[in-house]
């Protein structure tokens, strides 16, 4: 790419429409190109020993004197840097503009765990594939392959962070603070209460939002009476008030947990704990298959997660090679089983860059029921109330055999790409 040939600032506040897509497109192209030539210079510098001309006792000092750049950009460079020694191509989509520097940052932390260096390694190009999706999607597989090509350290962290678990409230200066920490097996019977309770609070704000916008044909969403944050407030304190009126020795309620888990994986963990193996770390022919994790995407400890199904309060969602939830039969309407396998299969709306939770959202025919859609997982998408809309003007939602959403526009491109002229 001619770097020279990229618009001024001045010319950039002169685009309008598509080109303002382009000129994005572009502008990031360039940075990865940047970014990889600039690892480039600083490997050739460490190579070199370049940086002992002034002094420098690495790479690092020599980079932070001449680029004034902080303790942690530079950081994240030399391990980027460190990486791409063993990941060709890896450092060659970086260097062509294919990949993120974000991705690449992220594999590159993976590949400084010796644990699961070799992983990485032997992964390089299944990476870079993955690296190609949405980021949120990209990042959740990194996770999987931390937790899983490495299980010893992903216990140990888990066990540390259940251990330094805490909660802590304070007055500063006419403000409640509210803080607390702790393990993603108990945290997520507790998120999965707090979420529940928030939607509750959205839901009594959206029926008031829709009576008066009956009256008035104005938008819903603009007759909400509080804001996301106010109601998560006050969902909070809702809670707590309720677990003050609650009897001493009244039953507590458990919550309905939902941990996504391999059949294979839940069965190997269940021997483990019945004294046999101890689980393995994964190896680049299965680490893809490898999942337990909450339908909000909480990484769950295995051996947890077994535990906890014994105690009643998780449920076990079943999922096949591809990840998909199994087929819960043909209805009309996305209801019941139906609903809530699309919303575990997929939990945020489809929509490229939008992210909102799929408990907020409506599941719809991807293929519409009039036309012969069958109400299965498979032909169901979430997607929020606004995006739901744009079905009818033409846009396209489409799973490949992947399990990755498209959304494509009336004229064909996709939402990912800059749109025709």
């Amino acid at each position: 790419m001619d770097l020279g040939a990229l618009p001024t600032p001045a010319e950039m506040a002169e685009l309008s429409g598509a080109d303002l897509d382009w000129a994005l497109v572009e502008l990031e192209s360039a940075r990865r190109i940047v970014e990889a030539a600039y690892v480039a210079v600083l490997d050739r510098a460490d190579v070199e020993g370049r940086f002992r001309n002034d002094g420098h006792a690495s790479v690092r000092g020599w980079s932070m004197a001449l680029t004034n750049s902080s303790p942690t950009e530079t950081k994240r460079r030399l391990q980027t840097m460190r990486a791409l020694r063993d990941l060709p191509e890896a450092g060659r989509e970086l260097a062509a503009g294919t990949i993120g520097v974000d991705q690449v940052r992220e594999i590159a932390k993976l590949h400084a765990n010796p644990r699961l260096r070799q992983l990485v390694v032997d992964g390089d190009a299944r990476l870079v594939a993955h690296a190609a999706k949405d980021f949120e999607s990209f990042s959740e597989v990194m996770r999987r392959w931390e937790q899983f090509g490495d299980p010893a350290g992903a216990e140990m962290r888990h066990a540390a962070a259940h251990e330094g678990r805490d909660a802590m409230m304070f007055e500063r200066d006419g403000v409640v603070h509210v803080h607390a920490k702790c393990g993603t097996g108990q945290g997520a019977a507790l998120m999965e209460v707090f979420q529940r309770q928030c939607d509750a609070e959205f839901l009594a704000d959206w029926e008031q939002a829709q009576a008066v916008a009956a009256t008035d044909g104005g938008d819903p969403m603009s007759h909400l009476a509080r804001t996301d944050a106010q109601r998560r407030m006050d969902a909070l304190h809702r809670l707590m008030m309720r677990g003050v009126a609650a009897a001493p020795d009244a039953a507590t309620p458990e919550p309905v947990v939902n941990i996504v888990m391999t059949k294979a994986e839940y069965e190997a963990e269940l021997a483990a704990l019945l004294g046999g193996k101890p689980a393995q770390p994964a190896t680049i022919d299965d680490i893809d298959d490898k999942r337990c994790e909450t339908n909000t995407g909480v990484p769950i400890s295995p051996r947890d997660a077994v535990v906890a199904s014994f105690l009643g309060y998780v449920r076990r969602v079943v999922i096949d090679s591809s990840g998909r939830v199994i087929d819960l039969g043909r209805r009309r309407r996305f209801t019941g089983g139906a609903r809530e396998a699309v919303l575990l299969d997929g939990r945020r709306c489809l929509w490229p860059g939008c992210g909102r939770a799929s408990s907020r959202n409506q599941i719809d025919h991807t293929h519409e029921h009039a036309r012969g859609g069958l109400t299965t997982p498979e032909n169901g998408g979430p997607a929020c109330g606004r995006h739901n809309r744009f079905k009818s003007r033409g846009y396209v939602a489409h799973r490949d055999a992947q399990g990755v959403w498209h959304v494509y526009r009336p004229d064909g491109t996709e939402l990912t790409e800059p749109a025709a002229a």
